[in-house]
């Protein structure tokens, strides 16, 4: 939920704020792509289609010519929007959001693009959730044989039970 992923973001790093719905969004938004700074997107709900956020999950980057005469130069331009406006792109650019839905629901493009966290979770759920995504990203060897380990552990749980069951 809004109200605890917000605050931690911004405990965090140096981010800046908006909606989609703020009358300065785009102009915000061009602001950090060409900064290269992190921007959080709040209540994003509703808005998962937009051709501004769609637009920013494609990540179509373009190589664009910059100056003229000798002070001519090749820079990254992301396309942003329906119309593809290029903007100056930086690197560095990272963009957040959040939900006040407890349960959010997006188009299935926009889940694909995206990491999901959910901050209605415990701090030892989180973790582990945190945990999981950055094994599976690094190593997903890892992360098979970590299921197979839960799942083998779950078993021998269950035998356990049944034999103390016996027992008694």
């Amino acid at each position: 939920p809004e109200g605890y992923a917000a605050p931690w973001f911004k405990k965090t790093g140096d981010f800046l704020v908006t909606t989609v719905e703020e009358d300065e969004f785009i102009l915000k938004l061009k602001q950090c792509i060409s900064a290269g700074t992190s921007i959080i997107i709040e209540g994003i709900d509703g808005f998962d289609t937009h051709p501004v956020i769609v637009s920013l999950l494609k990540r179509e980057v373009v190589t664009r010519t910059v100056g003229s005469g000798r002070r001519q130069a090749e820079k990254p331009h992301l396309l942003l929007g329906a119309t593809k406006e290029p903007v100056l792109y930086n690197p560095s650019f990272a963009i957040y959001f959040t939900s006040a839905e407890e349960s959010p629901v997006y188009s299935a493009s926009f889940y694909s693009k995206v990491n999901v966290i959910n901050f209605a979770l415990t701090l030892v759920a989180l973790e582990t959730q945190l945990i999981d995504t950055l094994t599976n990203k690094d190593d997903p060897t890892v992360e098979v044989k970590r299921k197979e380990l839960l799942v083998q552990q779950s078993e021998l749980h269950r035998e356990l039970e049944d034999l103390e069951d016996k027992i008694l």
